[in-house]
């Protein structure tokens, strides 16, 4: 009885916490299987058991790894793909700082192929083990949260909010770029709809030996439907395109955008590029050498990816005045320090 008594025990801590490994008495660790194929022996009804077995086993997934996370990270994906970039990768930079593994869905970003060479972060893939956890709210979507950084009394964690500030992965860059590599298709796909973008730009004329490409995103149509973005107007792209045309030269203005219309009547040197779906106009503002970036998650991981000069709009004192409620106080949380701000001023201050 007292054997059946110590197994059983056992048995529940596996099954109820998901356990791939139980620590014994003298701790070593017993292999899950191993424990239920004792346990089964002790049960009187055998034909139970087995399929008590087969049942709870469908429901775990073993981790890649053969020792059980001690402390680890959640992240659930939303609906918009841009911002799950960001929660990605905000919670890796807090798994790093906190030395937690991350556990994530496999297909959190499909469209990337989420492969480095030396990670210090553990992945996994098992969410079963997210059933039990702490939840933790940011207080603001764009303003850096520093509680989010200090959980070390708390070793499960599950961080709710959309993380949109590079403060969080602040010393995680490289491995986040090695991460977030776009498929070899995508690639070529975007590298061929710029060659052929560039010959038709150049048509009738000799093709300079070094083209500088800006990509420019234009967001219209989806940013109405947030009140918290304000969509930048026309002064603004007016502003950036004098800003690179000031400090580079053979400057061409490849654009991506959801109102075509809007870009031909306002801005005559953007080119449009002729690309309807979303994750390919981002894979082709990534490889261009610099952007002129509008509000949102999908023009910010766009210049990040780029990794060149970026503009982005901050709006004007009178704008501050006229919409107290759209705009923050600062954006230095949001975009890194090495971004260039530009209002819709007529005055560019950053030549």
């Amino acid at each position: 009885m007292i054997l059946y008594k110590h197994f059983a025990n056992k048995i529940s801590r596996s099954v109820h916490t998901r356990h791939q490994l139980t620590p014994h008495r003298k701790g070593h660790p017993i292999p899950r299987d191993r424990l239920l194929h004792r346990w089964f022996k002790l049960m009187s009804n055998k034909k139970k058991a087995i399929k008590f077995h087969q049942h709870n086993s469908l429901k775990f997934r073993p981790l890649s790894s053969s020792l059980f996370p001690q402390s680890f990270i959640c992240c659930r994906p939303r609906k918009v793909w841009p911002v799950n970039i960001f929660i990605f990768a905000s919670s890796y930079g807090i798994a790093k700082h906190l030395n937690r593994t991350l556990i994530i869905n496999e297909n959190f970003l499909p469209f990337f192929k989420m492969e480095a060479k030396q990670s210090p972060v553990r992945i996994s893939h098992d969410m079963s083990l997210c059933n039990r956890y702490t939840i933790h709210l940011e207080q603001t979507a764009t303003r850096f949260d520093t509680r989010l950084m200090d959980f070390s009394l708390k070793p499960r964690l599950y961080l709710h909010g959309f993380l949109q500030s590079w403060k969080y992965f602040q010393g995680a860059e490289k491995e986040i770029r090695q991460l977030f590599h776009f498929n070899d298709n995508l690639i070529r796909s975007a590298q061929h709809k710029l060659d052929i973008f560039k010959k038709e730009f150049f048509k009738g004329k000799s093709i300079p030996n070094s083209v500088v490409f800006v990509g420019v995103d234009i967001r219209r149509k989806g940013l109405k439907k947030y009140l918290n973005e304000y969509m930048a107007p026309k002064e603004y792209f007016k502003n950036a395109i004098e800003y690179f045309y000031y400090h580079y030269n053979n400057v061409i203005f490849v654009g991506c955008t959801d109102s075509h219309e809007w870009v031909k009547k306002y801005l005559a040197d953007v080119n449009v590029i002729p690309v309807k779906q979303l994750l390919l106009q981002m894979c082709v503002l990534s490889i261009c050498n610099h952007t002129i970036t509008s509000p949102g998650a999908f023009g910010w991981w766009s210049a990040w990816l780029a990794n060149g000069t970026t503009t982005y709009y901050t709006p004007s004192q009178k704008t501050r005045r006229l919409h107290p409620n759209k705009f923050s106080a600062s954006n230095e949380d949001h975009y890194p320090l090495n971004w260039v701000a530009i209002s819709e001023d007529k005055k560019n201050e950053n030549k």
